[in-house]
This record gives C-alpha cells, structure tokens and sequence, in this order.
C-alpha cells in the first residue's frame, strides 16, 4: 500500500495535479527509493519500539 501511494503521488506531481515547486518534485523524483526505505525503516523503529519489553522477555 505505502509503494502504490508513493507512487501514485509522485505521478501526480510530475503531472502538476498536485501544487508544488518544480524544485521539490524534482527532488522527490530522484530519491524516490530512499523515501520508501527510510518510511519502512520508520514503521519497523515503531514496532520495534511499541514492542520492545515483550520481545527481551522472550529472549532473555
């Protein structure tokens, strides 16, 4: 889901359906890939973080 919205709104931009500086879609464009790792890389510090008292009693 995270890839498809990504996606879908960096075809937007490119498309100008959304407003933004040519220089900000420009940017996103050529990252494109760091965003989505750096969002999944969020989103698994998250669990990690809402979990982290059970899976310590689990090792040890």
């Amino acid at each position: 889901m995270i890839p498809i919205f990504w996606y879908t709104t960096l075809h937007n931009l490119e498309q100008r359906h959304l407003p933004s500086p040519r220089r900000t879609t420009a940017v996103l464009t050529g990252y494109h890939s760091v965003v989505l790792t750096l969002w999944y890389l969020l989103i698994a510090g998250a669990v990690l973080h809402a979990f982290w008292f059970y899976w310590t009693t689990l090792i040890g």
